[in-house]
């Protein structure tokens, strides 16, 4: 009887355990995404010499966590707890960044406050994110502006914005494919930066 006593015991404290840990169930399981570059055509490199500087990218406080953010009515945010991204968001958006514009512009030396480039740069960007997130009416939007400083011209600025939003709607629990819609968003938004940028 004692024995059957111990293993009964035994057996509500694994089970306790396994609700803890979230082994008796995946449905609070967390799924973790990535903003990734987008894969543009070969055809836009030309091995160019061309020195790039992103000195950062800068994103709202709100946005500076991991859960995944839809905004609803009211002006109210919802923050996922079980869809995260799987590293700091700013630093995500800084890497990919750099990685769309290596690829549109033709060159490997894309320096960031992450990985500096050795190199002077020809030009160097000041990025402003004002909003990417899905929004209310259930489009993925992103509002930002950008500057371009160029060296070759006696460190003149000139200032950019755009504000993009996605083809079709998605409900709120559709993270997947509002993760694909924001890497689809921010390629389209890194061509913008990569034209504002000259070529001579």
């Amino acid at each position: 009887m004692e024995r059957i006593m111990k293993n009964k015991n035994h057996l509500l404290v694994v089970y306790i355990i396994c609700v803890l840990t979230g082994c008796a169930g995946s449905s609070n399981s967390i799924r973790y995404f990535m903003i990734d570059p987008m894969d543009f055509t070969a055809d836009n490199r030309d091995d160019s010499e061309l020195v790039i500087e992103i000195m950062d990218v800068n994103i709202p406080q709100y946005l500076e966590r991991f859960n995944i953010i839809s905004r609803g009515n009211s002006n109210q945010l919802y923050l996922s707890e079980n869809n995260q991204w799987g590293d700091n968001f700013r630093k995500n958006l800084l890497r990919t960044m750099a990685q769309n514009l290596s690829s549109l512009l033709g060159t490997n030396d894309v320096g960031t406050p992450i990985n500096r480039t050795l190199s002077n740069a020809d030009y160097r960007l000041q990025i402003h994110i004002e909003q990417f997130e899905r929004n209310y009416d259930g489009y993925v939007s992103l509002i930002a502006m950008w500057q371009v400083l160029d060296n070759h011209h006696q460190g003149q600025i000139s200032t950019h914005s755009t504000s993009l939003t996605s083809n079709q709607t998605y409900v709120m629990e559709d993270y997947e494919n509002i993760v694909l819609a924001m890497r689809e968003l921010y390629g389209e938004f890194a061509q913008l930066v990569a034209e504002s940028i000259p070529r001579e």
